[in-house]
């Protein structure tokens, strides 16, 4: 196992660069990193508490309501 340090240096670059893509998204609205950072973070942390099976199906749907992509179903 990873010491926890190394592991939360990961995490924190992560979001770090998760909030910059939001930055650079939103216009590059200034006066706004700590809305950006906790954008960012709260993506991250709940895309790493997702089961494979959430993923699968968020994925899924994404694709189904890509007007130019197949559609996908959940297998039941």
């Amino acid at each position: 196992p990873l010491p926890i340090y190394p592991m939360a240096v990961a995490l924190k670059d992560t979001i770090e660069k998760r909030a910059y893509q939001i930055f650079l998204a939103r216009g590059r609205e200034h006066g706004k990193a700590l809305d950006h950072w906790l954008t960012a973070e709260r993506q991250i942390l709940l895309h790493a508490a997702e089961t494979p099976e959430q993923r699968l199906f968020r994925v899924a749907v994404a694709v189904s309501l890509s007007t130019a992509g197949p559609t996908l179903r959940r297998a039941e």
